[in-house]
């Protein structure tokens, strides 16, 4: 919904003492939280970053970088929380599910949800990227024997899953990272296939094989993706 011209945000600039004392710093910081605020409901056209990044530059160079840490922790959790709290909303419209989605053979309010979830936020075209990268790159570590948090992988793989199927009835994880995945792992295996072959012995090398094949197998038991794909 458009907001009226007359709740046009203006960034007030503010004097810049030598030493910036908490008074300062607590009025700069409710100009960045208001502004993150708007940035959050994607309302940016009255914003001018270049101020805000100076604001922020400002902060850490007085030595306020922890007041800004902990502001900006304490705003992004009441947004989460916000978020959070509209699995309530489920409840409240549990009417409308069972008769009126029904009928209309719609999404629930919950598959909405996590309809709304992917398309605005998952497939936002800087996020899956580097989501997808992230999780690629995790398992690589794993392969080449360093830990890892196996529940994070089995987390990211599991949000994927649940995020619903394509009209072909490919799962959202399949459509979006199967493809990189087997591509990643038949780069990796090759390049260590032609590594023990070159030096190893053919039992030698089988044996390898055997052993990485049942890696493969526990890496997907201990994350907890069995099945899922």
């Amino acid at each position: 919904m458009a907001r009226p011209t007359s709740d046009r945000f203006v960034i007030n600039m503010f004097p810049q003492p030598v030493q910036m004392n908490p008074q300062s710093a607590d009025n700069i910081w409710s100009t960045i939280r208001h502004a993150i605020s708007e940035i959050m409901i994607r309302n940016i056209s009255n914003l001018s970053f270049e101020q805000l990044y100076r604001f922020s530059y400002k902060m850490l160079l007085h030595k306020h970088g922890d007041f800004l840490y902990k502001g900006l922790l304490e705003l992004l959790t009441e947004h989460l929380q916000g978020v959070a709290a509209l699995i309530n909303v489920r409840d409240v419209l549990m009417y409308m599910d069972r008769h009126y989605v029904k009928s209309k053979q719609t999404k629930t309010v919950h598959e909405l949800g996590l309809s709304l979830f992917r398309d605005v936020v998952i497939l936002e075209s800087t996020i899956l990227p580097r989501l997808k990268g992230t999780l690629l790159g995790i398992i690589d570590e794993e392969r080449n024997g360093e830990a890892v948090d196996t529940h994070l992988i089995g987390a990211i793989s599991r949000m994927l899953t649940e995020l619903g199927n394509n009209e072909l009835g490919k799962s959202f994880c399949v459509n979006v990272f199967e493809e990189d995945f087997l591509e990643r792992t038949k780069r990796f295996y090759a390049r260590e296939a032609r590594l023990y072959l070159s030096e190893t012995t053919c039992s030698d090398y089988l044996r390898k094989a055997n052993m990485r094949i049942h890696e493969e197998h526990m890496g997907v038991e201990s994350s907890g993706t069995a099945n899922r794909f």
